[in-house]
């Protein structure tokens, strides 16, 4: 339920019985007796009745706002939730691909090195690594939409930190590496260029094998977000395009706004710099003036 009305009813009570209190504050002074005049006993008791009255509505005025006040205290619970978000992106992320890359580790010593190279799908623990993968990257990626989410409200409300700018950034790096080495590792086709080399039992170690191919995919995936695609590695499946060609959008999207976040600085730092600079000057002038000796005409 809404608590808008609730907020709304009270602040009409609230000002109500600041109403209240004004009034009586009025009634308490104009009926106050004149300095010199004689004061006679109906007025003190009045007087006395007009401050209990102030004492009392004083009080209830103190429980509405109690109730008024109340309400807003989930919402400071949500700002430091919020910021302690922010600034645990980056590490909530790279632990979590690292957990993962432990887990499917553990997983492929259960399948043989020959095996392992030819990404069997009908094998019972190469299939469940890729359900793990799945879970994983799917968890990553509602976090980063949330962040994202997140950064775009502050970037309009010019309110992001550089700190956020770049852990979302990374973060969202790391969530690609871990959807190419998933799509990698449900098949292996669908690249050009990856460990192309490990097809034999010889040069293939199931115990390191996830672990090598993370390491590849955040490597394109570091040349994608940047921009510099060196064309070593590259898809070769439609859907792979798609996925691609999004992290590249994504790339122009915090490219300019990392940019522009880094002009905002360099400018406030020249006006701080420039504002120095002519206080100095003016303090200068002023000694300058101060020390001349005065001119007789």
């Amino acid at each position: 339920m809404s608590t808008t009305p609730l907020l709304s009813a009270e602040s009409a009570e609230s000002n109500r019985a600041a109403v209240s209190v004004n009034t009586s504050l009025d009634g308490l002074f104009s009926s106050s007796v004149p300095l010199g005049a004689q004061s006679t006993t109906s007025s003190r008791l009045q007087s006395e009745e007009q401050v209990v009255q102030i004492i009392d509505t004083l009080e209830n005025t103190v429980e509405m706002l109690k109730h008024t006040v109340r309400p807003i205290m989930p919402n400071a619970r949500k700002r430091i939730l919020g910021r302690r978000f922010t600034n645990t992106l980056l590490p909530l992320a790279i632990v979590w691909q690292v957990l993962n890359v432990i887990i499917l580790t553990l997983i492929d010593k259960n399948i043989s090195n020959e095996e392992i190279a030819r990404h069997p799908l009908d094998n019972k623990y190469f299939f469940a690594g890729v359900v793990v993968m799945v879970v994983f990257q799917m968890i990553h990626m509602v976090v980063v939409v949330i962040a994202s989410v997140k950064l775009a409200k502050q970037v309009l409300h010019r309110t992001a930190t550089s700190s956020f700018l770049v852990q979302s950034y990374l973060s969202t790096v790391l969530l690609f590496a871990g959807v190419y080495t998933l799509l990698f590792r449900a098949d292996k086709s669908a690249w050009k260029g990856i460990m192309e080399d490990k097809n034999d039992e010889a040069s293939v170690q199931s115990n390191t094998y996830i672990a090598q191919a993370f390491a590849i995919m955040l490597y394109y995936s570091v040349t994608t977000m940047t921009g510099t695609g060196f064309g070593d590695i590259h898809p070769v499946s439609w859907y792979l395009y798609l996925i691609v060609t999004a992290q590249m959008l994504l790339a122009v999207v915090y490219t300019t706004t990392i940019f522009a976040r880094g002009l905002t600085i360099l400018g406030g730092a020249k006006f701080r710099l420039a504002g120095e600079g002519g206080s100095a000057t003016a303090a200068t002038r002023s000694a300058r003036s101060a020390s001349m000796p005065p001119t007789i005409i």
